[in-house]
């Protein structure tokens, strides 16, 4: 298997479980407590335990946007790691979103909490998503597989 791959199937694992580690524990500094896969079982109307596969295939799917798009396009940053801050920026605001559409098109409960604290949980999550995407994801690795396409 290319090494892109393994590290996108990778990254994305690790970067949903430290993302969702995060978020869950987030209420410890003041923030709204999430639990992503129960979040996306209410969305889907399905078991908790679809929700957490879902939460990892999308996690898994962003890796791979940020190995096969994002990253070739923000090539002049030359830092992995600030590279992955701001995947994980664009992603939060992405998602976030994502998530207003969501809650005013189907009957999704608002999260607890104010709308600013949540934002700014979902920030700081996706930040932690991005960096380990940026850090598992080495660029030098797609820098010499442009020809592979």
């Amino acid at each position: 298997m290319n090494s892109r791959i393994n590290q996108s199937i990778i990254g994305g694992i690790v970067g949903t479980a430290v993302m969702s580690f995060v978020m869950y524990f987030e209420y410890l500094i003041g923030l709204p407590k999430i639990n992503p896969g129960e979040t996306m079982s209410s969305v889907m109307k399905t078991p908790i335990v679809v929700g957490w596969i879902m939460i990892f295939i999308i996690g898994i799917f962003y890796a791979f946007f940020y190995t096969y798009v994002f990253a070739r396009l923000t090539t002049v940053i030359n830092s992995n790691f600030y590279r992955g801050v701001l995947f994980g920026f664009a992603l939060a605001i992405f998602v976030f979103l994502i998530q207003i559409v969501t809650q005013s098109l189907l009957t999704v409960s608002e999260p607890e909490g104010s709308k600013l604290l949540f934002f700014v949980g979902n920030m700081i999550s996706h930040l932690f998503y991005g960096i380990c995407i940026g850090l598992i994801v080495q660029v030098h690795v797609l820098e010499s597989a442009y020809s592979e396409l």
